[in-house]
């Protein structure tokens, strides 16, 4: 795949729409408060059970490209994150789903941004020895792409995450696999992605949840009003509608797989051009504010 090619589309032919200007919700760090934290567990209480599988990875000599570059998952991705910055969480330490997985299936969004924790085997299967040890080194990573070409319990890692577990020059290793609870040391961010005004379109990615951190809705409400608009999920990661809600400020809602909800209402989320910045309250989606900043709209990464 050649880099103009990357640059159009999400990882192995996922389209990736049209984007704009981007306006960010970032993070307000409070070393007194809990990072992270989640919510009560419930009957579908994570870890799940292990899975058996393969995994490969990419950004590395196979593809021959340098690990330390940006590239798939760590660059745009079918999840539609973007640029992931290597210093900050989750580290690069990502990877992709078949389109035929359980997880991918099960939903929401595709398993964007669930988390996994992956361990090499190195006996019984048919890439035995390949670890970097006896076996069961271990790594946990965030989903931020889809791999449709992948057999379903076949992950694909970026090639630096890879490498803790085996060689990344032996393209694939044995390896068992379960789902477990992410734990950022960050709180929730939420991208706006585009914004054409009140009534009219705006798009947004939610990042960094903790726990399940499964997304399976997004709605706004405007200031003074009672009813709250649903935002679609149109790929990957990220929510929109074309009915933007009037009296910005707007309250913002989170659901989880689960059921859960967390609102933030009767405080400012955002108004256009600005960045709000969230305080974490110790719960699954940090949704508090601490102060409202004036900034620039950026133009979305490529």
């Amino acid at each position: 795949m050649t880099n103009q090619r990357m640059q159009m589309v999400g990882h192995r032919g996922l389209a990736k729409p049209g984007g704009g200007p981007a306006r960010t919700l970032d993070n307000w760090s409070d070393s007194t408060q809990p990072k992270g934290v989640a919510l009560a567990e419930t009957a579908s209480s994570l870890p799940t059970d292990w899975r058996n599988g393969i995994a490969t990875n990419y950004g590395g000599p196979h593809d021959g490209d340098s690990p330390y570059s940006p590239s798939y998952g760590t660059d745009i991705g079918a999840c539609g994150y973007g640029l992931l910055d290597k210093g900050q969480w989750p580290y690069w330490s990502v990877g992709a789903l078949s389109s035929s997985n359980m997880f991918y299936s099960a939903g929401p969004i595709n398993g964007c941004g669930q988390c996994f924790e992956i361990q090499c085997v190195n006996s019984g299967g048919e890439y035995a020895g390949r670890c970097n040890g006896d076996g069961g080194e271990s790594v946990t990573i965030m989903v931020s792409d889809a791999c449709p070409e992948c057999e379903a319990d076949h992950l694909d890692l970026q090639a630096l995450t890879y490498n803790q577990l085996g060689p990344m020059a032996l393209g694939r290793i044995d390896i068992k696999y379960r789902r477990v609870n992410c734990k950022p040391p960050v709180n929730m961010m939420v991208d706006v992605d585009s914004s054409s005004g009140e009534g009219g379109w705006i798009r947004m990615t939610v990042k960094n949840a903790a726990g399940r951190a499964a997304i399976k809705g997004v709605a706004l409400r405007g200031s003074g009003s009672s009813s709250w608009t649903d935002l679609t999920n149109d790929w990957g990661a990220r929510f929109e509608t074309g009915n933007q809600p009037y009296g910005a400020p707007f309250d913002l809602q989170v659901t989880q797989d689960d059921g859960q909800v967390v609102s933030l209402t009767s405080r400012p989320v955002f108004l256009p051009g600005w960045a709000c910045v969230p305080k974490c309250l110790g719960i699954i989606f940090p949704a508090g504010l601490k102060r409202c900043t004036r900034i620039p709209a950026r133009t979305e990464q490529k």
